[in-house]
């Protein structure tokens, strides 16, 4: 894993350099529609495609503005995120991005274009648990995605997870949106996550609600992270100590995933959802701090969706209530 994270990180500096160098970024044409402010302290409008000009206002975090040439003014580095991608292996990643002419409110200047993309777009998953998610909770990876995950959200408060020296803690943290440069569309149309902290980090949830700061008891799982058809019901037996129960059904799904606790039982995943290819349990632990196990699952492969669920949320006689999703799947 730290081998290929050091290789995503020097095959995108190796890109970043060599377009830069040719002039190639310079002429890029501007996506008009990647239109809406990303960053959650909101984006400045300047006089001058440049960081030392005045600033003339600053646009809202969600808000559109207008794009009025889809031409470039200065390609810029203006800094640069640290352990982009979390856990402990270092590398920093550009800040990089077009300087590009807008207006908003009758007031004209130029915009940081990294901080600009389209609304987030999320799969249209047609389930009652898919269009509950992401309103009052948050769950996000830190990193580049070409799948755009973003929660325009007021009022989030926002924490990481971290491992350090095999402890975890739930920090308090501030978040960040930015778009860089895909090699596979060869235009700025991947999208990063970051924190104001990214180092021993595994994952980032918003929350309405204030969390606690905390050490936080649970586990990070990495069994199970390939086609199901590869196991056997007995592989799973381990997992039952979290009163998970895993089995093969003649459905669609492939799996059934089943959550015990005394006399309740709950299932996990709609049958409709595809989990045959591929599902990890990412974590299982206690994280909105009410005594009981909460827990991360990802399903699919093509297509998916890695799930929060707080048993603090639960409601209607169920154990826990799935609250956020990460979408994620191939980027071709």
């Amino acid at each position: 894993m730290k081998n290929s994270i050091h290789s995503v990180l020097i095959t995108f500096l190796f890109l970043i350099l060599s377009l830069s160098s040719s002039g190639q970024f310079e002429t890029m044409k501007i996506d008009l529609n990647q239109n809406v402010v990303i960053s959650p302290n909101g984006l400045s409008i300047r006089s001058q495609p440049n960081l030392k000009s005045k600033k003339l206002a600053v646009v809202p975090f969600g808000k559109k503005v207008k794009i009025e040439e889809d031409k470039s003014y200065g390609w810029d580095t203006i800094g640069k995120y640290d352990f982009p991608w979390g856990g402990s292996t270092n590398g920093s990643f550009p800040i990089t991005g077009h300087w590009v002419k807008v207006e908003y409110k009758n007031i004209q200047g130029f915009m940081f274009g990294a901080y600009l993309y389209n609304a987030p777009y999320y799969p249209n998953y047609k389930s009652e648990m898919m269009n509950n998610l992401n309103k009052d909770f948050a769950f996000f990876y830190p990193g580049v995605n070409c799948y755009v995950n973003i929660n325009f959200q007021k009022n989030m408060n926002w924490y990481g997870l971290y491992k350090e020296d095999g402890i975890y803690h739930l920090k308090e943290t501030s978040i960040s949106f930015y778009k860089t440069y895909s090699e596979m569309t060869d235009e700025m149309t991947d999208f990063g996550i970051s924190t104001s902290d990214n180092q021993s980090l595994l994952f980032i949830i918003g929350s309405k609600k204030p969390l606690k700061e905390k050490i936080v008891e649970g586990e990070q799982w990495e069994r199970f992270s390939h086609s199901f058809h590869q196991y056997k019901e007995e592989d799973f037996e381990e997992i039952k100590k979290y009163g998970l129960e895993i089995k093969k059904v003649d459905n669609p799904s492939g799996f059934s995933i089943q959550l015990n606790q005394g006399s309740k039982s709950q299932r996990l995943n709609p049958q409709q959802m595809e989990i045959a290819h591929a599902l990890s349990i990412q974590w299982v632990g206690d994280l909105d701090d009410d005594g009981q196990l909460d827990f991360i699952f990802h399903y699919g492969d093509k297509n998916g969706q890695t799930i929060l669920y707080l048993s603090s949320e639960a409601k209607d006689g169920k154990i826990v209530n799935p609250v956020a999703a990460y979408f994620s799947g191939y980027c071709c």
